[in-house]
């Protein structure tokens, strides 16, 4: 998230109002209280932008969230749906809930007006989810010609990466193709050499829990090609697991 931009947008278009960043270092929600509940208790508005909000649930309250900008995926209870731009979701009181979003913009009406009183995180651990197809991954014997045909032949547009390797990123918005050294892939997974070497690509998904998927996918006998781990040059923190057939599948999410 852009905090500076972002903060920067709500303080021209509500001049006065509140803003709020959750947490304070390091946003991953910022608030903006357009008519809150102190001016009158039946009912509030805001304007929230989120990446991501701790799971939580108010007693009292109902919500309306309604995307203005981007996707919102809504976590309620044991549910999870996506509410894309210019549509709505209502929570009831009692429902635990969490959203996650990539800068996604939206106005929150709250009948009564939300407080702080009516605000509890949970200590209940959600079960693992697979979220979205966060990219493909073309894994690369060589490198360079890989990346030639596609920034120079196709002309995709370059996220991150250059020709020299071993990993580059060509975006289209939230559709993301990867290029992989193949042989980078392999020596930092500490793979044996006859797994998967047959591959052109590995399938990425974000999930909301690298570790407690580890947990469930173990309990599942299913094949963990790499454990949990931090893998800062990528951003991410990721679990690598094997299908019936060998194909290689990334689980991560972001580093926090």
């Amino acid at each position: 998230m852009n905090i500076q931009t972002v903060v920067s947008t709500l303080e021209k278009k509500y001049p006065g109002a509140t803003i709020i960043k959750n947490p304070e270092q390091d946003p991953t929600e910022i608030i903006c209280e357009i008519d809150p509940a102190e001016k009158h208790s039946a009912y509030s508005t805001a304007v929230a932008v989120i990446d991501k909000t701790p799971a939580h649930v108010h007693a009292r309250t109902a919500e309306i969230y309604y995307v203005t900008k981007g996707n919102l995926t809504l976590f309620i209870d044991n549910t999870r749906q996506i509410v894309h731009e210019g549509e709505y979701a209502v929570i009831q009181p009692g429902q635990m809930h969490r959203a996650e979003g990539a800068e996604t913009w939206l106005e929150v009406y709250s009948e009564p007006g939300w407080t702080k009183e009516d605000h509890t995180l949970t200590n209940v651990t959600l079960e693992p989810t697979i979220d979205s197809i966060s990219s493909f991954k073309l894994l690369a014997d060589n490198f360079e010609k890989m990346y030639n045909f596609y920034s120079d032949v196709l002309k995709l547009p370059l996220e991150s990466g250059n020709k020299t390797g071993p990993y580059a990123q060509f975006s289209f918005g939230s559709v993301k193709i990867s290029l992989l050294e193949k042989k980078h892939l392999f020596t930092t997974l500490h793979l044996q050499d006859n797994v998967g070497t047959s591959q052109s690509c590995v399938l990425t998904f974000s999930v909301n829990s690298v570790d407690e998927m580890e947990k469930l996918l173990k309990n599942s006998n299913v094949i963990i090609l790499s454990s949990a781990s931090d893998f800062n040059e990528w951003g991410v923190r990721a679990l690598h697991i094997a299908d019936p057939e060998g194909n290689i599948i990334e689980l991560n999410q972001d580093l926090k």
